[in-house]
């Protein structure tokens, strides 16, 4: 598994239901926050620089904190280098 949480593929693989959740990514925030809706995509601060694992990982704990389900239930599944991600959350 990714350090990140599952992959796409895996989360796919379970059989589990889930829901595609777009979000924008501003990296070297002075804390870790959602900071709202934004043309579509839920903005997610984080202290963490955008390098593909810190962010995506911090990314992950922040929306798992928030949304209730373990960091290991939600995926980055397109956009791992960049500030666009698409997570996903499995539905429990």
């Amino acid at each position: 598994m990714a350090s990140v949480g599952y992959t796409e593929d895996d989360l796919k693989a379970t059989g589990m239901e889930f829901v595609e959740l777009s979000a924008w990514i501003i990296p070297n925030a002075s804390r870790d926050e959602i900071a709202g809706w934004d043309d579509g995509s839920l903005k997610v601060k984080t202290s963490a620089p955008l390098e593909p694992e810190k962010a995506n990982k911090a990314v992950c704990l922040i929306l798992s904190k928030h949304l209730g389900p373990t960091n290991r239930s939600i995926a980055v599944a397109q956009g791992k280098a960049s500030q666009s991600k698409r997570p996903l959350q499995v539905a429990s």
